[in-house]
């Protein structure tokens, strides 16, 4: 979701695109093609839309608000299935994939380098703490899964978050307090963490089946 209040909803399956939805609205405005497998989308301060993509040729594509056809396919190394994308306050771009972990791409480079994370086996989601710079990791691949804590400039992990299955991670400032929100596919909860604690501050229940991300809706979007 951006600070307008459009959510992006991407569809692996079928014909694969990401559908845009206004604020309130139930019915698309727009679905961003030339897809294969479309995982998560995060939003650029200029509006671009930045989609992780997997399939045959892994790639993060790049749309401009209000276009449905990319203008920018980045691939690299480093891409492989990618899982999640995310934006620093400083508009580097970060990424998880399963395969290569964590990367950041910096804003103005061509070119991903990896964060150098220890002690993951499969990572599935990222979240940004964008005020203190932590980094948030689901990984899938642990027994038992976990979300993991990287503080700012460290590849240790600092924290666990010991967890049944999580994919995508959101990260959100709610007042003066920044929370984790932690789906989770098998329970098909939503926990939410308040930021630095290792127990779930409140757990959503939801009749959903395989839970995998969420989405905050900025203040003042209706």
């Amino acid at each position: 979701m951006e600070s307008e209040g459009n959510l992006y909803v991407c569809n692996a399956g079928g014909s694969p695109n990401v559908a845009v939805f206004p604020p309130g609205g139930t019915t698309p405005s727009l679905s961003l093609q030339g897809l294969t497998q479309p995982t998560t989308a995060a939003i650029d301060t200029n509006g671009d839309v930045y989609v992780a993509n997997r399939g045959s040729q892994p790639s993060i594509l790049v749309f401009t608000q209000g276009q449905a056809t990319a203008y920018r396919t980045i691939t690299d190394p480093l891409i492989q299935i990618p899982t999640q994308v995310q934006f620093d306050g400083s508009r580097n771009l970060y990424f998880s994939d399963n395969v290569t972990n964590v990367s950041e791409i910096p804003h103005g480079s061509q070119n991903a380098e990896s964060l150098g994370l220890q002690g993951l086996t499969n990572t599935s989601g990222i979240a940004l703490d964008t005020k203190s710079g932590n980094i948030y990791v689901s990984d899938i691949g642990h027994n038992p899964n976990q979300v993991a804590l990287y503080k700012a400039g460290s590849t240790q992990p600092a924290e666990r978050l010991n967890q049944s299955s999580a994919d995508e991670l959101t990260f959100a400032p709610l007042g003066h307090t920044g929370y984790l929100f932690v789906p989770d596919t098998v329970s098909n909860q939503v926990l939410i963490y308040k930021a630095g604690s290792r127990n779930p501050h409140l757990i959503i229940g939801t009749d959903l089946q395989y839970l995998i991300a969420a989405a905050i809706k900025p203040p003042g979007v209706p």
